[in-house]
């Protein structure tokens, strides 16, 4: 079994070999470095093992580099200067001021909450980068848990990823509520059953992994278009004569308007979301503030 270890050279190397190239001896490096003779000569000895090669000439009156040491020697500037512009990034990214967010919101976030959420992101986080998707609950999942995403935010809870230990916050909680057009058959009655509407074609969201209610159920064979596209929803209803499904927030333009109208049928359904992310993730200050931004947006509907 091989056991050799990959070459390794750190800046502590780089300053060690450039001292004794400098001073050309053992014990003038430990004295420049503030190091005992033997530690010198330990590290000295460990690294030339470690590469495989002999850093320096051992002569009578001193010791000089090998091109091996003065090839290493020669990266140093390189060396330097990246380590430079790692601490600005580092430092801009603490700042908020670089870096790349990769957010998932499902399709009524994305409506209700997204656009001031990424309105305030925008004005504090300077040169950093986000990638928003919009997906179903499913596609959603799957992509956070393939750590494609920093933060998912949609109806669906931590339980519903297998994955532990993740920090979940609670979003939006609405009653699902159906509307129709001014021109459909229920429009102007003042007393409509779900019995009754049932008569009638439904468009609806796609079912969600928490999809089990019986009135939600009983909808489902009624569906003539599921669609998580809400202005679609809305235009169906105001056109085509469907009775649309939705948090009541979605339909809140349309209902101060008049141009949708809420039937008064109790679904019995709750719509519930919340916002996943990882104790990792959110331990960075991106992924921190958008966190933040979600919850006071969230708290203000």
């Amino acid at each position: 079994m091989n056991t050799a270890k990959s070459p390794l050279v750190d800046l502590s190397d780089i300053k060690l070999i450039k001292t004794i190239a400098q001073v050309g001896s053992i014990s003038g490096a430990s004295h420049a470095l503030h190091l005992s003779q033997p530690t010198v000569s330990k590290r000295l000895a460990r690294l030339e093992r470690t590469l495989g090669m002999q850093l320096f000439h051992r002569l009578p009156r001193g010791m000089t580099p090998t091109s091996t040491a003065e090839y290493i020697l020669g990266q140093e500037p390189d060396l330097n200067q990246r380590m430079l512009a790692i601490t600005r990034q580092v430092k801009r990214m603490a700042d908020l001021d670089a870096g790349h967010l990769r957010l998932g919101v499902g399709p009524i976030i994305e409506r209700v909450l997204l656009p001031k959420v990424l309105s305030e992101f925008l004005e504090v986080t300077g040169h950093a980068k986000i990638t928003v998707i919009t997906e179903d609950d499913r596609n959603l999942i799957n992509q956070f848990v393939g750590s494609e995403l920093d933060v998912i935010v949609g109806p669906f809870a931590g339980s519903d990823t297998a994955l532990d230990g993740l920090i979940e916050l609670p979003m939006l909680r609405e009653s699902m509520i159906a509307v129709v057009g001014t021109q459909h058959p229920l429009h102007n009655l003042n007393s409509v059953s779900l019995e009754d509407a049932l008569a009638y074609q439904w468009a609806t969201p796609r079912p969600t992994v928490n999809t089990t209610h019986a009135s939600a159920l009983a909808v489902l064979p009624r569906v003539k278009l599921f669609s998580d596209n809400y202005p679609l929803h809305i235009r169906s209803a105001q056109t085509a004569n469907l009775i649309c499904v939705g948090p009541e927030s979605v339909f809140a333009p349309e209902l101060s308007e008049g141009t949708v109208k809420h039937l008064p049928i109790d679904l019995g359904i709750q719509w519930r979301s919340s916002l996943l992310t990882r104790p990792e993730a959110h331990a960075t200050p991106l992924v921190r503030r958008v966190v933040e931004l979600f919850q006071s947006a969230a708290s203000k509907r």
